[in-house]
């Protein structure tokens, strides 16, 4: 096994690729997910080594052959900026629909700060998730518990039930968030 050692000041913001990044190469008859881990100028052309993920052999590659597909590590602070938007199971197809366009409005409105402008300008990460009459309320009740912001939307033509609801944008969520389903976005 070959050793190696990452030199993150190899790589900039400058660069196409950056460290930790994932890239396939292109016209490669191993066809597999490799790792940026340098690079280095070869007769004025730019190679990236990338790792091989079973064998951990270290190729160079030319720019010119690798695309990007994703990354292990975040590239900005804003990254982790999200809004969870969260719409109950029991509502009919059409208001669940129509609750997410409003409370989307809703939520425009009331959150004003800068972590929301920053999350409109760098992230707009939105997470919509069809729940459970209880996630809703658990969801609810932690975000209380750590002072969040949220806005409910209860809907006219339901009883006037509470139908959906808008967390402000945060970094982080309580731990329940990460047991939600994204909503399936079927009719």
């Amino acid at each position: 096994m070959n050793e190696f050692y990452i030199d993150q000041d190899d790589l900039t913001n400058d660069d196409k690729f950056r460290l930790l990044d994932k890239v396939i190469i292109d016209d490669y008859a191993y066809n597999a997910i490799y790792t940026v881990i340098g690079k280095t100028s070869e007769k004025s052309n730019t190679h990236y080594q990338v790792v091989a993920p079973d064998n951990y052999m270290i190729l160079s590659v030319p720019e010119s052959k690798l695309t990007y597909i994703g990354s292990d590590r975040l590239r900005l602070k804003s990254d982790l900026l999200a809004m969870y938007v969260l719409v109950k199971n029991t509502a009919p197809i059409g208001l669940g629909i129509n609750a997410c366009s409003h409370i989307g409005y809703l939520a425009a409105r009331k959150f004003e700060n800068r972590i929301t402008n920053e999350w409109e300008e760098k992230s707009f990460k939105m997470i919509t998730c069809l729940v459970t009459p209880s996630e809703f309320d658990t969801c609810v009740n932690s975000i209380s518990e750590v002072n969040g912001n949220y806005v409910i939307f209860r809907e006219p033509d339901w009883n006037n039930e509470e139908l959906s609801v808008a967390f402000e944008p945060r970094y982080t969520y309580p731990s329940i968030f990460k047991t939600l389903k994204l909503h399936p976005g079927l009719v």
